[in-house]
């Protein structure tokens, strides 16, 4: 996986500035109102469109950012890789909630708690993280099914066919550029939402490298003048 072009591949587009622009303001205005719900239309609106990048990055695409138009198909493919995401979240959804119900009983069980959320909770969440939903993500961003995603065997063996160290990359990616959205709050706090939104945009890239190396697949390719990272 290259890394350098996943953090990198944004500024590229001849558009990037107008794209991240509104990728920010849709956070921006679609965060605060979560809470009442409308919100969450937003937020699955951009979903959608880090959907389209990881689609756009599978099928070779050399500038993955698409245009904003066609909000109808973001709404949906963010809320149907949304709900993908979910089924395989909520077994653990579940196990977080009864430990912390057995935290919460007495000090006994309280000790108990922690053992489990460090022994099988956290392990959980980052196998969760690091490798089972950037899979079902890229699944869905190929094949627009949600069946895709919930194919069990197959996703398991897809995880193996590409191996641990393309997903350890794009964690380590995430993290990165993470770290540097922080920066955003600089910029009269509201900055984060823009950072935040270069970020994801990486994270979507990176997604798509990872997932165009199953079976073997070929790894994107970058312009003649990116360096390897």
């Amino acid at each position: 996986m290259d890394i350098g072009l996943a953090l990198t591949y944004v500024t590229r587009d001849p558009d990037w500035l107008k794209k991240v622009l509104i990728g920010g303001v849709i956070l921006l205005v679609s965060i605060p109102l979560s809470v009442i719900l409308v919100g969450l239309l937003g937020l699955f609106v951009f979903y959608g469109y880090t959907i389209a990048i990881t689609r756009n990055v599978i099928n070779g695409v050399e500038n993955p950012l698409p245009e904003w138009t066609d909000f109808g198909a973001y709404l949906s493919d963010g809320l149907k890789a949304w709900v993908g995401a979910l089924v395989w979240s909520l077994p653990l959804i579940v196990l977080s909630i009864c430990n912390q119900i057995l935290g919460a009983i007495s000090d006994s069980t309280l000790i108990v708690s922690y053992f489990v959320g460090f022994c099988l909770v956290l392990p959980l969440n980052l196998l969760l993280g690091i490798f089972i939903t950037p899979t079902v993500v890229g699944r869905y961003a190929d094949t627009k099914e949600i069946g895709a995603m919930l194919q069990f065997s197959e996703v398991i063996a897809q995880i193996r066919s590409i191996g641990v160290v393309p997903y350890l990359l794009l964690f380590v990616m995430a993290l990165i550029a993470g770290f540097v959205a922080l920066f955003g709050v600089i910029a009269c706090v509201i900055g984060i939402f823009f950072t935040m939104t270069w970020a994801l945009f990486a994270q979507a890239h990176g997604i798509g490298q990872v997932y165009r190396l199953r079976d073997g697949g070929a790894t994107y390719s970058a312009p003649a003048d990116h360096p390897a990272f």
